[in-house]
């Protein structure tokens, strides 16, 4: 637990439009993201202090959605999931998806989902991107997504922030 990481296939098509090879732009691991218990600084802020939710950018006129990129670092969306562990313990891997691919672009697996989990596998996933790469990232409306720490991420790297809709989740709307 605690392990941040990133990978990438020896097989994977060069990942900027500048045509630099695999080997010249490994995706790359991290540091480990914390797995201290949450605190007040990583709790979810509450609905009356939260900034107001992005738009939904893969939201199709029809209420469908696409997920799908027409190039590598078009389009990611992440989560954090809950696992419970035979041993009756849980672990929250966040990860960073490219809609291009279906791979991993980065992750992180904590003991507790945090927002500091959530930053790390959004850091570990800018840290893949070659210059002028500025991929729309998609996430539910967690707070984790929504916290000041979250949004200077993505701005300082050039992300643009995009949102589900209310009640809806990644795992239950229509990928077409």
């Amino acid at each position: 637990m605690g392990r941040s990481s990133a990978r990438r296939s020896a097989t994977t098509r060069p990942r900027s439009p500048s045509g630099r090879s695999p080997s010249s732009h490994p995706r790359r691991s991290t540091s480990p993201a914390s797995t201290a218990s949450t605190s007040a600084a990583s709790c979810a802020p509450s609905a009356s202090t939260a900034p107001p939710a992005p738009a939904n950018l893969p939201l199709r006129e029809d209420g469908t959605h696409d997920f799908r990129a027409a190039a590598p670092n078009e389009l990611w969306v992440t989560d954090i999931t809950e696992f419970r562990l035979p041993c009756g313990a849980k672990c929250y891997p966040s990860t960073v998806i490219d809609c291009f691919d279906g791979r991993p672009v980065a992750w992180s697996i904590g003991r507790h989902p945090t927002a500091r989990l959530a930053n790390s596998s959004l850091e570990a996933a800018c840290g893949t991107l070659a210059p002028g790469e500025a991929p729309a990232v998609h996430s539910d409306r967690g707070g984790h997504y929504r916290w000041p720490r979250w949004i200077a991420i993505c701005e300082a790297n050039g992300l643009a922030r995009s949102m589900s809709r209310k009640g809806m989740s990644m795992s239950c709307v229509d990928v077409q």
